[in-house]
Parts: C-alpha cells; sequence; structure tokens
C-alpha cells in the first residue's frame, strides 16, 4: 500500500518534468500541453507559447508546474521510511 502511494508520486513528479522537458518542442510543432488553468490564472496565451515568447506569465506556468513536481517528490520521500525494502529497488 506504502509502496503504491510512493509510486503514484514519482509518478507524478515524473510526469510533470517530462510536461516540463518536452513544453519547447511541443510549442514548435503547435502543441501545447501545460494546465490550462494555470495557463488562464498567469494570463499565458497559446499563441505566445507557440512563437516562443519568453514571459513572465510563461515563467509563472513553469514554476507552478515545477513547484508542484518537487512537491510530489518530496511526499515520496516522505513515504520512503514505511515501503517495505523488498519495493525499493522500484521506486
Amino acid at each position: 500500500q506504502q509502496a503504491d502511494h510512493a509510486a503514484t508520486h514519482i509518478g507524478k513528479c515524473v510526469g510533470l518534468a517530462t510536461l516540463l522537458r518536452g513544453t519547447v518542442h511541443l510549442a514548435a510543432r503547435r502543441q501545447c500541453y501545460l494546465p490550462g488553468n494555470l495557463m488562464i490564472e498567469y494570463g499565458l496565451s497559446q499563441e505566445s507559447l507557440y512563437r516562443g515568447e519568453s514571459s513572465e506569465a510563461l515563467n509563472d506556468v513553469v514554476f507552478k508546474c515545477a513547484t508542484t513536481a518537487k512537491a510530489h517528490l518530496d511526499h515520496a520521500r516522505l513515504l520512503h521510511a514505511s515501503v517495505p525494502k523488498a519495493a525499493l529497488p522500484v521506486l
């Protein structure tokens, strides 16, 4: 149970990190997978992202995604002590 819980947090962290790593490449192909609610909240338009424009709004959205990923990683680390030893190699 604890291993599953830790694994879900690790998966969310890796998913967000992968999303951020691929953002520039995807934007060049006019694709965007950044969370729409954050883009609206910080005033980031898809068109500015597609044009490759750097902006405070983009920085804010990326920072929010990165801090969320870090929070998931921190939570998984807190669960480390309660994960059975046999499950640790997969985490």
